[in-house]
């Protein structure tokens, strides 16, 4: 959806002329596949919630847990890490967990982001498997997910099964998820000060 090029939109279209049936995993998916001509059904991607439950307790010091890719700039991994000066200004012992492969250079590039002074409050996990992901989100006191056009927003999905509410930019289908206030809060996309 993201790189929508002349090249891109043929071969997608040639491909969907060609399918018995097209489904999306969400309704903002399928707005955004409109202007293709084919009528497509929503099946939302599931949470397998044999793994993703609480599965232990919450941390003592307060903990916030981002599984977002970050070496994928849409994830806006960028927005959080310059947000949490103003999140120790208020919650000095709070502590950053972030989830996911990063490359060494995205790794230096996002912790040179943050204050020195404020650095080991950052903690880089690396990737995860699905029973150690699901731990950090039952312990983490939130999860934040900056990312932008999300078609379906598993991890948003896996952090609110494991009991964690989640605050998430509200694009993509991420605004569907966090319909109640008991699960979450939406923010301005890109936007540091809103996050």
């Amino acid at each position: 959806l993201m790189q929508r090029s002349p090249a891109h939109e043929r071969l997608l279209k040639r491909g969907l002329a060609r399918m018995d049936e097209v489904w999306c995993n969400s309704e903002w998916a399928r707005e955004q596949m409109a202007g293709f001509g084919r009528e497509m059904g929503i099946v939302p991607a599931g949470v397998d919630r044999a793994r993703f439950r609480p599965v232990a307790e919450r941390a003592e010091r307060p903990t916030v847990l981002s599984t977002c890719a970050p070496d994928d700039p849409r994830k806006r991994l960028v927005d959080l890490v310059d947000a949490w000066p103003q999140v120790l200004a208020k919650i000095p012992d709070a502590e950053l967990r972030l989830a996911g492969t990063a490359s060494s250079q995205t790794s230096a590039a996002l912790l040179e982001r943050v204050p020195t002074e404020a650095r080991d409050s950052v903690k880089l996990l690396g990737p995860l498997d699905a029973e150690t992901l699901a731990a950090e989100y039952s312990t983490a006191w939130m999860t934040a997910m900056p990312a932008v056009l999300e078609a379906l927003g598993l991890s948003t999905l896996e952090s609110l099964a494991c009991g964690t509410p989640v605050v998430g930019a509200a694009s993509g289908n991420t605004p569907a998820l966090l319909r109640d206030e008991a699960t979450g809060r939406t923010f301005e996309p890109a936007n540091p000060e809103a996050l």
